[in-house]
Parts: C-alpha cells; structure tokens; sequence
C-alpha cells in the first residue's frame, strides 16, 4: 500500500469518474485502474464496483476510503506544519463547519477583531465527514456539526473512534427554507406530504454513509430532486424556484436573502437539532478559538426563523 495508491483513492471519489480524476492529477487513466487493482489484490477484498453506468464504491471500499482520507489529510498538515514557515507574529485558525451562517458571521467578526494583526484563517465548509475527519487529523482547531436523535447514536459512535468531543451549543426545531413566493409559504407549519409536489434541494452527501448525513427527513421515494455543493447554488436554486430544503431555519440580517423565508416542519417524531462544535479529546483552545466561539454564539443568538 502506498500513498500515491491512497491519494488516487481519494480523488476518484471526489471525482467520482476515472477520467476526471486523471485530469486532476496529470497521470493517466490506465495509471489509475492499475494502481487501484493493485491495491485491490493487496487487501483480499474489491474497493469498486464496475458497471456500464460507471463505478460505485463497496461498502468495505467505503469504510476504507474514509480511513484513507484521514491518512492523506495527516499528510497534509504535516507539510504544511513542516515545509511552511509562518510570518513571525502570525495568528492561525483553522474551522471545518457545515454550512452555517452563524460560522460565516463568526470569521466575519474574527477578521475585524484581528484587524491590526497577520493573520491567515481557514474555514472550509463540507461534508460532516470532512469536518470529523479534518479536525481528527488536526487539519481544523475546530469543526461544527449537528445531528438529531435519528442519527445521534451513529455520529457519537464515530466522535469516540477518533477521539473526539462533541460540544453543544444550542438546539433548534427542524425548518423548511423556502421562497417567499412559494406556494406554501403562508402556511404557519408545514408536513412532508404538503412538501411532496415541490422539488426537494439537500446537500450532496457523496459516498457518506446515510448516518452522517443531516438530510436524515429525506423525503421517501422524492420525484423531484436536486442535489448541490455549496450554500450560494442552494439559497439561489430555493429563490427562483419551488424547491424546498430541510434545516436550521436560521435567517441572519446581512448573511441570509430578504426574499427567503422558513417555515417550523411538522412530524410525528422529535425533529430537534442539538448544534455544536468539536476538538480533539482534551484539546486546550487558544484564546482566539475561545474568542472565536464566543462569536458563534453572539452570531446564534442574532439569529431568527421566520423571516426577515
């Protein structure tokens, strides 16, 4: 097993597409499938399924390639905390998040309290995989997730296997982010099957196991749906259209669309979010992570559901 092998992993599933992967890396697509089938013949067991509609990942090819990530994620903070000299006086953060507005209005503050300073912060929004497996390999000083009592028993299985603590910040009622000018948008609740018509939106959760995934009131059997990466297609996509998503309901003056709206949904089960950060186990924060954190928490407590 070599790193090279790993890191052809990694970016096949990022890619999801040999030839895309190939081009990202500069090296050929026979390159790729060999070292692959090498790694394959090495470990007993097949990574990939092949097909004519093109590869998916088996299950075992799952659990290992989270386990290569965490390795080519190591590797990488050690360049950059090896090879790379750090200006004399420099300040350093480093936060993995989902995507939260509050986060955003966090570094926002963090970069006008540290005006007269060096500084180079890092927030990287993603996967809830990405951000366990960012701060696990110490990539990230901090990482914000959330979970529901639907996969809480999952998300702290994996905080213990890296050695993580989940810390709480608040907890909030499941929303629908929608339209002003959406159908539904007067109602004062809001079902699932009220929502069956419209286009579902939700973040791409990849190759993730479906415990990681905050997307966990998927709706059953959806004819319509859309599948994003980033918060600017999401909010936009939701603006100028009927499609819907499922989430905080936060709305934030100055970080959220005047023209979007949220609206509580209603189940049958317990639809409350616990929202919070994680560190490694024992991790001592700096002063600017203490900060940093008491931003998120002012951010929060600006936050409204509802409208603006």
């Amino acid at each position: 097993m070599t790193l090279q092998q790993l890191q052809y992993l990694v970016a096949l599933a990022e890619s999801n597409s040999i030839n895309q992967a190939a081009q990202n890396l500069f090296v050929s697509q026979s390159g790729i499938s060999k070292a692959i089938k090498q790694l394959e013949s090495e470990l007993g067991f097949p990574l990939l399924e092949r097909s004519s509609r093109g590869i998916t990942f088996t299950s075992r090819g799952t659990e290992f390639l989270h386990d290569a990530y965490s390795l080519i994620k190591q590797f990488h903070t050690m360049q950059d905390h090896y090879l790379q000299t750090e200006p004399q006086g420099m300040i350093t953060m480093s936060i993995t998040s989902r995507y939260y507005i509050f986060v955003a209005k966090a570094v926002a503050k963090m970069a006008n309290l540290l005006k007269e300073h060096n500084y180079f912060i890092r927030l990287q929004e993603g996967k809830v995989s990405d951000i366990i497996q960012d701060v696990a390999t110490r990539r990230s000083q901090l990482g914000f997730i959330s979970y529901y009592d639907t996969n809480a028993e999952f998300i702290q299985h994996e905080l213990e296997r890296f050695n993580l603590e989940f810390h709480s910040l608040c907890s909030n009622q499941l929303h629908v982010f929608l339209s002003k000018n959406h159908p539904l948008a007067k109602e004062p609740n809001i079902t699932l099957s009220m929502l069956s018509p419209y286009p579902y939106i939700f973040y791409d959760g990849g190759n993730d196991p479906y415990g990681y995934t905050e997307e966990v009131f998927f709706p059953v059997h959806p004819q319509k749906s859309i599948a994003v990466s980033d918060r600017s297609s999401m909010l936009n996509i939701i603006r100028h259209s009927e499609c819907y998503n499922l989430g905080s309901g936060w709305l934030l003056e100055g970080y959220s669309e005047s023209d979007l709206i949220t609206r509580p949904l209603s189940l049958p089960a317990d639809t409350t979010m616990q929202v919070g950060w994680i560190t490694k186990r024992g991790y001592m924060l700096d002063a600017e992570c203490e900060q940093f954190l008491k931003f998120c928490q002012e951010a929060l407590d600006d936050c409204c559901t509802g409208s603006l």
